[in-house]
């Protein structure tokens, strides 16, 4: 009996202190500072990037998605799973994914989205007409980048995803490394997202993490991730792309 009594206290320390999904309470409070009643969740390398694969650079990800929003954890885990595949094509593997379920702050249930992030200030004033997306950002510290929310949005205001990349934001760089899908209440989401069905609409994500990734706009010819048109849009991904990924720097090479 005191055995078997030693063995479950054993396991109750390895449950508490090894596992991947053990959360400090300083990264508790860390999300807490900036969002009510944070659950923070984490797949690890093992978890997420095929094995067979041979990798040479790894980049983690953190999925922000609003409780009650229409996302679920189960479908946010199934699309970024998936994006993870992709990228290893590149030799680039997903080495965490972390995962913050919170709920919307104030004033901030639905997504709407900074316009003219990317003027030049060169020989004119610019007007930068701010959304909800900047004030979500501000929240998040550089080290957490690439973030991905997965929020709720009215009748499409921001359209089904778009990213925030370096290149767009000089006059916004908070905005800078971040990502937004909407979930559409008023619409049904399956079909607000059926355009991107040939793949599933789970390449939007893969999609919008080269933008932040790649640091570049559409390239339409040939047929590639960054494809701005859902009928071009592939999984590949061309070699200067891969290369590009692989400098990024939200990448890092594996020691």
């Amino acid at each position: 009996m005191a055995q078997s009594r030693r063995f479950t206290l054993f396991c109750a320390l390895i449950l508490v202190t090894c596992l991947p999904w053990a959360i400090s309470d300083d990264e508790q409070k860390k999300w807490a500072t900036h969002f009510n009643n944070p659950t923070i969740s984490t797949l690890n390398s093992n978890e997420i990037s095929p094995l067979f694969a041979e990798y040479t650079h790894e980049f983690s990800i953190t999925a922000v998605i609003a409780r009650n929003s229409g996302w679920t954890l189960g479908e946010v885990k199934t699309r970024l799973l998936y994006a993870a595949e992709i990228y290893s094509q590149c030799k680039v593997r997903v080495s965490q994914i972390k995962f913050v379920v919170v709920d919307a702050p104030p004033g901030l249930r639905f997504l709407s989205r900074t316009e003219n992030p990317f003027a030049t200030t060169e020989g004119y004033e610019v007007q930068v007409e701010r959304g909800s997306d900047s004030m979500l950002a501000v929240s998040i510290p550089e080290t957490e980048k690439p973030v991905l929310f997965y929020w709720e949005d009215v009748e499409s205001r921001a359209g089904p995803a778009y990213a925030q990349s370096a290149y767009a934001n000089k006059l916004e760089p908070k905005l800078a490394g971040t990502a937004y899908f909407s979930f559409v209440r008023t619409l049904n989401n399956e079909e607000f997202y059926r355009p991107y069905q040939k793949h599933g609409t789970r390449i939007v994500d893969a999609h919008e993490l080269a933008h932040l990734l790649v640091d570049f706009d559409h390239q339409e010819e040939p047929k590639n991730i960054l494809s701005g048109w859902h009928y071009n849009m592939s999984e590949k991904i061309l070699d200067w792309q891969c290369e590009a990924i692989r400098r990024s720097p939200l990448v890092r090479l594996i020691p």
